[in-house]
């Protein structure tokens, strides 16, 4: 791959290009017109800012990027789409990011919503700050700007602790020395939450939790996560009460498996999570996945144990053996992996348990969170 500067000359090349990189995104929105499409480049076509991309020779990308004062703009950003396997997208961005943190900057950007760069632009470490009709827009931190994480908390409080340490101790690994995370946190008494999930008043977890949310945003939290799966439920009515970002755990774990390959995927949580569509439902319409659960008797060992062993920190080793057998049940069905979809589950089970590669929902929802927070790849 050889990067190298524009001439007035590649315009109408490079408008061409945008228009092919285009085309799947606004097609989706009915709104794909080539000649507008063309036009909005070259009305305001900068060759001093604009860098092309060339694979053995051809024309494969290019990117136009802004300095600011206090931030570099990136205005445009397109792969042709036979060339974008080959993560082109993702050696210019991370090229464009290290520019950023050398000069100690923050990067703004925007992407058409139907776009699939926005998740690409999420998994890089930007953060969505406004929309408008038809465009999201999008703002990476300065590196040595630590975001404060806020955590909803307490359903169970053992899997908060463990997001509590996981988090810290991501930190300290990419800082080093003394650094810890900043966090904003609500522990919320869980009986409060079992007994409503159990008559099935998701509108009063809702609102309680809701709450906890705002006092979290309230002691100054950047971002939110909710630290159980099962209680992503009522992720919608969470996100409508607060104006911060809340990272999904469905989608940190969605990004995962696409980056690994994977298509086909069991799950096991609990038996709200397993049987209702708020969860699995994400993976599907967003990620494309195909998602596998156990059997009906399963699902209520699986939700029995959480409930009744796990949130209680008691950790069994006949209980361990049920959850290797449905583990790999789920594998003989065709599940390139199994996602470990209740946070207390990584106490019962882990990858050196099980051939099956385990997708520990914990883990990759601490990591996310710390790459927010750093503002890292």
């Amino acid at each position: 791959m050889e990067i190298v500067d524009a001439s007035s000359t590649d315009a109408d090349s490079l408008a061409d290009l945008r228009a092919l990189a285009m085309k799947e995104s606004l097609d989706a929105l009915g709104l794909f017109d080539p000649t507008r499409v063309r036009q909005n480049l070259l009305s305001n076509f900068d060759p001093t800012l604009t860098k092309k991309v060339l694979i053995n020779g051809q024309l494969a990308a290019f990117y136009v990027l802004k300095e600011e004062p206090d931030w570099l703009y990136l205005n445009h950003l397109y792969v042709l789409p036979r060339f974008q396997a080959e993560k082109i997208g993702t050696t210019l961005l991370s090229l464009i990011i290290k520019q950023a943190d050398e000069l100690g900057k923050k990067i703004k950007l925007r992407a058409l919503k139907e776009s699939r760069s926005n998740n690409f632009y999420l998994s890089h470490g930007f953060v969505k700050t406004h929309e408008e009709e038809y465009d999201n827009y999008y703002t990476r931190e300065r590196r040595d700007h630590m975001k404060t994480i806020g955590l909803l908390g307490g359903m169970s409080w053992q899997s908060t602790a463990g997001y509590y340490r996981a988090i810290n101790e991501g930190v300290k690994k990419s800082l080093g020395g003394l650094h810890s995370a900043k966090i904003a946190m609500i522990s919320v008494d869980f009986a409060e939450i079992e007994h409503m999930q159990n008559l099935g008043d998701w509108e009063g977890s809702a609102k309680l939790l809701s709450e906890a949310a705002l006092r979290v945003q309230a002691a100054g939290a950047d971002f939110l996560l909710i630290c159980t799966n099962t209680m992503h439920k009522v992720a919608p009515q969470i996100e409508d009460a607060i104006d911060i970002a809340l990272l999904h755990i469905a989608d940190a774990t969605g990004e995962v498996l696409v980056n690994k390959g994977i298509k086909t995927v069991g799950l096991l949580g609990t038996a709200f999570t397993m049987e209702q569509d708020f969860y699995k439902g994400r993976l599907k319409e967003r990620y494309g996945l195909n998602v596998l659960i156990p059997n009906e008797k399963d699902v209520q060992i699986i939700h029995d144990v959480i409930y009744q062993e796990l949130c209680l920190g008691d950790v069994r080793q006949e209980s361990k053996q049920e959850y290797l057998r449905i583990i790999a049940a789920l594998a003989a069905q065709g599940a390139q992996g199994v996602i470990l979809g209740c946070t207390e589950i990584g106490m019962l089970v882990s990858q050196s348990d099980t051939k099956v590669s385990l997708f520990d929902t914990t883990e990759i929802h601490t990591e996310s969170a710390v790459r927010h927070a750093l503002c890292q790849n």
